[in-house]
């Protein structure tokens, strides 16, 4: 049998201060919406001389995004 590989998404996120990265197969919303969750944090790293903090494990139940609210996308870790 088959079985297709899921469909793996990248966001950058941002709260004005500080960079958030989500990879996974969790859909966080469309470019410029505003994302509200609870994750786990994965790592705190250095990515081209910009901190990040890389998130995993979003609690789908808590998950929440909407168009158009900010300028931003946002995620409280």
């Amino acid at each position: 049998d088959f079985y297709p590989f899921p469909t793996t998404y990248l966001h950058v996120m941002t709260d004005g201060q500080n960079l958030f990265v989500y990879k996974g197969t969790v859909p966080m919303g469309n470019k410029g919406g505003w994302v509200e969750g609870t994750f786990t944090v994965q790592e705190h790293s250095d990515y081209n001389g910009t901190k990040q903090t890389v998130l995993a494990r979003p609690r789908k139940d808590e998950v929440t995004h909407r168009q158009g609210e900010a300028a931003t996308e946002t995620a409280s870790a």
